[in-house]
This record gives C-alpha cells, structure tokens and sequence, in this order.
C-alpha cells in the first residue's frame, strides 16, 4: 500500500520520473502474485479478452456520446469499467464461450488445449449445441 501512494503522490512532480518505474513494477509483480478470494463472478467465464477488445472503444464512445465526462477523470473511469465489464461479460457468454466448443470440430490439439482450459463451461456445451443446431 506505501508503494500505491508514494508512487501516485510521486506523478505529480516532474523529478520523479526515475522512480516511479520500478515502484509501478514492484506494485504489478506484488498483484501479480497475490492470491486474492475467489469470486464466482469472476470464475464463471474468462473475461479478459473483452475487456482488451472493448476497453479503449467504449472510453472513445463514452467520451463522444458524454461530453461532461471529459474534465471528469474519475467519472470516465468508472463507467468504462462498468460498461467494459459488461460488454465482456456478454462477449464471452453468448460469443466467445460458444466458439471454444467449436474448437473440437477444427484441431484435436485445439480441442485438448480447451478442454484442458475451460472444462466446465465445455460439459455443458455439447447439449446445447445439439439442441440449437438446426
């Protein structure tokens, strides 16, 4: 916690610029490496990949559409995440978790490497794939 504040009281002076780095480094290794509880949210899907796809756009959009949001740094962060997490939650449940149980059909290596990955979500989807398709 000392490393968070020193380091965000430390981008406001313009001498700082030699420490901040390794203090941002030891802050994203100490993350990195923390065992945080778990939460069933966060383990009902792999969500990383939209937030990555749909972060930037939705910040860009959110700005154009919400103009008060731009003198509001906190405000834009805040509904990004929101908006970002959202949109990553429904790729993954309605796009991405489906294409992964296509993957068998594609490449026995692909098909291990995923089963391996997402087993759970991958038991269920064969059900539901035989009972969508036409």
């Amino acid at each position: 916690m000392p490393a968070i504040i020193l380091s965000y009281g430390l981008l406001f002076t313009a001498h700082a610029v030699y420490i901040i780095p390794p203090l941002l480094t030891y802050i994203t290794v100490f993350v990195g490496l923390t065992n945080f509880p778990p939460s069933k949210l966060l383990q009902s899907g792999d969500y990383s990949y939209g937030i990555y796809l749909y972060g930037f756009p939705i910040n860009e959009a959110l700005l154009a559409t919400f103009p008060a949001l731009r003198g509001n740094f906190f405000g834009l962060v805040a509904s990004t995440i929101i908006c970002t997490g959202l949109f990553a939650f429904l790729s993954w449940h309605l796009v991405e978790k489906r294409f992964l149980g296509l993957r068998k059909y594609f490449s026995t290596k692909s098909a291990r490497i995923a089963a391996d990955l997402h087993r759970e979500e991958l038991a269920e989807k064969p059900a539901a794939l035989a009972k969508s398709a036409p």
